[in-house]
């Protein structure tokens, strides 16, 4: 992924990248990880300026990097909070080799994978939306088990599918969800669905793309988002479903004068979790 982010990198504008570099920088908390948007040091924000550290080759105190991510319990955590500690481990030790080596993986500690097997479908807390085969549930799962070397077999989906070949976010709602929508598609494809069975899916979300290259959460939302943006774009792309319009005119309507992206075209407030989705995005995007 962080190739796509240093793809998008490489486009910013020279003013925007110092200023992008400078808002990242200002998040890394004390005496490690980085800050959420309350200027708390929080593990799944640390993945995030981790990515871009990993993108930009942004100089960064492993050490202190690593004794923080060594203060949490793999075992204690939730599938969104494991899934964070397990990219971040791995992206410390790629910080700390040749940017050319492998994902290096057999470095990881084992209480990750144990924790990973350890998750029991039955503890609904430990899951978004409190279900474990939900399709962004299961993109998670898969992600995380690529991260550790597993496999990961996927649960259908059908349930989640609405009759416009889009897919919900809870099985029962009658809400098209775009994000449900592409986590389920990254899943399928990413899990050997046929592409040709996939087109009708594929059709749907990218027409949901509005002439300015955004996306919205919903089919009947009134405006779009950045992070719709980035998950349907990400989705398109890795089915080799041509977007329809550039992202380019919505994620410039994104960046704030601070440097970073936020959630909405407009919004001044900058964040670090959507900088990320920003520059993925422009990664994908000609």
């Amino acid at each position: 992924m962080f190739q796509t982010i240093r793809g998008g990198w490489q486009q910013c504008h020279p003013e925007t990248a110092v200023r992008m570099h400078a808002f990242v920088r200002s998040r890394l908390a004390q005496p490690g990880g980085f800050a959420d948007r309350h200027g708390q040091p929080d593990l799944y924000y640390t993945m995030f300026g981790l990515l871009f550290a990993a993108a930009t080759e942004m100089p960064i105190d492993l050490n202190a990097m690593e004794r923080y991510l060594q203060n949490f319990a793999p075992q204690t955590l939730d599938l969104v909070h494991l899934a964070s500690l397990t990219r971040s481990c791995l992206l410390v030790q790629h910080l700390r080799q040749s940017s050319h080596a492998a994902w290096p993986r057999q470095t990881l500690p084992p209480t990750l994978r144990d924790a990973y097997n350890a998750l029991d479908n039955g503890d609904l807390e430990r899951f978004p939306h409190r279900d474990p085969w939900s399709p962004y549930s299961q993109m998670l799962s898969w992600s995380l088990a690529e991260d550790l070397g597993l496999n990961y077999i996927p649960q259908s989906l059908a349930r989640y599918r609405l009759a416009d070949g889009m897919f919900a976010n809870l099985p029962g709602n009658a809400a098209p969800a775009v994000n449900a929508t592409a986590a389920a598609l990254v899943l399928l494809n990413a899990t050997g669905a046929d592409r040709r069975a996939l087109q009708p899916d594929l059709q749907r979300l990218a027409a949901l793309q509005a002439p300015d290259g955004g996306f919205p959460a919903t089919p009947s939302s009134p405006a779009a988002d950045l992070l719709s943006t980035a998950t349907a774009s990400l989705a398109l792309t890795c089915c080799q479903h041509p977007l329809p319009y550039s992202l380019k005119p919505f994620l410039r309507q994104a960046i704030t004068r601070a440097g970073g992206f936020a959630a909405l075209p407009g919004d001044d407030a900058p964040d670090l979790e959507y900088t990320i989705y920003g520059l993925m995005a422009m990664g994908l995007t000609q």
